[in-house]
């Protein structure tokens, strides 16, 4: 089938209907999620223009581009599983890896905003968790759903709301701030239901 084809070309669908090289999309990351003895479970691919998608490897390691029967997890299980300070929990891949980047331990899901698992919360079991939402309303919907989620199961959770100019992790740290504010920035998550919700704006 045609479906079969670019599954085992490594293309979709819609890379069939590219008119032009504009209209083409471009790989400019790739994300590994791998299960607790570091074994690749699935990939989360991010293009130019955004978008995301996910792919696997089958028993011929070649990628087949859906998740369908392949166990989810947090990205970076291992490193967060064997981690007993702090864990920072974003919304997103790009800025999970920024927070490693400057020497932080961080985690976030796979699907972003709508598709956070309960399940995702025991591996935070025990764990101190800071969650750091984007500054939108479904980021901190997201937020609101990991806190109830990791409720007796997380040794402490925190919330660190940005400043109204920042829309994630790496726009604030790539403004021009520092890594060690953010010690500073920790509030109880009882602030995030102070925020208002569908027509909260900042």
């Amino acid at each position: 089938t045609t479906e079969a084809v670019c599954q085992a070309i490594g293309i979709t669908l819609a890379d069939l209907f590219s008119k032009t090289e504009e209209g083409k999309k471009t790989i400019i990351a790739t994300y590994d999620y791998k299960d607790e003895d570091g074994n690749l479970l699935f990939q989360v691919v991010r293009y130019e223009p955004k978008s995301f998608a996910q792919r696997h490897k089958n028993s011929s390691n070649n990628w087949v581009w859906n998740t369908e029967g392949v166990r989810k997890v947090l990205y970076h299980l291992p490193e967060i599983l064997a981690e007993t300070g702090t864990i920072f929990l974003v919304e997103g891949e790009k800025d999970a890896d920024k927070l490693w980047e400057y020497g932080q331990v961080a985690t976030t899901s796979p699907g972003g905003a709508n598709a956070w698992k309960s399940e995702y919360a025991d591996f935070l079991r025990g764990k101190r968790v800071v969650i750091i939402p984007d500054n939108d309303t479904a980021g901190f919907a997201y937020a609101r759903s990991v806190i109830k989620s990791l409720e007796c199961k997380a040794r402490e959770i925190k919330c660190l709301i940005l400043p109204n100019e920042s829309k994630d992790f790496s726009d604030w740290i790539e403004g021009g701030n520092n890594i060690v504010e953010l010690s500073f920035m920790e509030q109880d998550v009882s602030a995030l239901w102070t925020l208002a919700t569908a027509d909260y704006h900042r």
